[in-house]
């Protein structure tokens, strides 16, 4: 039987990368760079820091929650992960709060150029998938802490990865649709 939040946790991650590379497809390197102010992201720092993350909570993922707070994961009933699943999306969706990114995974200029940032992103997504299509751990059973979200077990890890990506997707289309014209 399969457990429908892992068959959405997997959805997520593969439409909430569609649509990342929908937004940021054909971009040229003045587009990857545009921004209409010095305090919003380009596309650049969008990519830069969602590439960061998902390298290392992707890295977690796959090396079995070898995090040291890392825990088996409390029961809970199905009724309750669904409701903390879907309170976790749809935060991360939303756009009406922001919270500013914590310095570790904040735009650095770590990537010379927008494909390569891209490319960091899809290999490290395409390692997170793999996992998820065959998890070499049962990944409701243990529990890793995030900075902001608290103790997230493997399957809220992965809602996290997706949600988070399709909030910047959506992040970089708002952003471009602001260039000039020409």
């Amino acid at each position: 039987m399969t457990d429908p939040r892992l068959e959405r946790a997997r959805r997520l991650l593969r439409d909430s990368h569609e649509h990342l590379l929908a937004a940021c497809g054909g971009l040229t390197e003045a587009q990857w760079r545009w921004r209409p102010d010095a305090a919003t992201w380009s596309a650049l720092d969008n990519l830069e820091h969602l590439a960061v993350i998902e390298r290392g909570s992707g890295r977690m993922l796959v090396e079995g929650m070898a995090h040291p707070e890392a825990a088996a994961a409390p029961a809970r009933e199905a009724a309750v992960l669904a409701v903390h699943d879907e309170r976790l999306v749809t935060a991360l969706l939303s756009r009406t709060e922001r919270a500013p990114a914590p310095e570790r995974v904040q735009p650095k200029g770590r990537f010379a150029t927008g494909a390569e940032a891209l490319a960091t992103f899809n290999a490290s997504r395409a390692q997170v998938v793999a996992w998820a299509d065959a998890p070499s751990w049962p990944p409701s059973e243990k529990v890793a802490p995030h900075p902001r979200l608290g103790p997230l077990d493997g399957i809220q890890w992965m809602l996290f990865l997706g949600a988070h990506a399709e909030r910047h997707a959506r992040q970089v289309t708002e952003l471009l649709a602001t260039l000039p014209p020409g």
